[in-house]
């Protein structure tokens, strides 16, 4: 709950930040299992860092808790660009938090790209009680037409748990 990303944190409503319009508007049908529902693009021109959100709240919840933020920022054709602002984020996590353990940086073919041509570079910082702060690069290869993007993901334990179901 002490770390927003524009101005966002896990444990608010949703309805808090959007409205049940923009929510129903931005929903995305992701998931196999409908334990959450993940909502993106959500833009606000009072965003100062970030393009854009992505949040996941309960499917089932009248309040919208949120349980993953992840803030988004375009990197046109820079991933060296976006690799450089990652370790920026990093530093400022740690100090931020004092006490989380990290995990080393690593880079994998992304699998949404069945070329194998796309990668993606993260690392992060798990907290004691199962929750986790990752940042991500994404260099996309020119056939899949996404922007090179970096992301900033807080996801709760719980949320992590279903990401492992979550597509099958």
């Amino acid at each position: 709950r002490d770390f927003q990303v524009e101005g966002v944190s896990i444990g608010d409503s949703l309805l808090d930040h959007f409205s049940e319009e923009e929510i129903k508007r931005n929903k995305k049908n992701w998931f196999t299992n409908n334990k959450y529902t993940l909502v993106s693009p959500m833009k606000k021109s009072s965003f100062e860092t970030y393009n854009h959100l992505q949040i996941a709240f309960k499917t089932n919840d009248s309040k919208k808790i949120i349980f993953a933020i992840d803030g988004i920022i375009k990197y046109v054709d820079d991933y060296q660009g976006c690799l450089k602002q990652m370790d920026v984020v990093s530093k400022s996590i740690e100090k931020f938090f004092k006490n989380l353990k990290k995990f080393d940086k690593y880079t994998f073919k992304h699998s949404y790209d069945k070329t194998g041509k796309s990668v993606q570079t993260t690392e992060g910082y798990d907290f004691d009680n199962g929750d986790k702060i990752s940042i991500s690069c994404q260099d996309w290869a020119k056939e899949i037409k996404f922007s090179d993007s970096l992301f900033i993901e807080l996801r709760t334990k719980d949320y992590m748990q279903f990401l492992k179901t979550a597509y099958e």
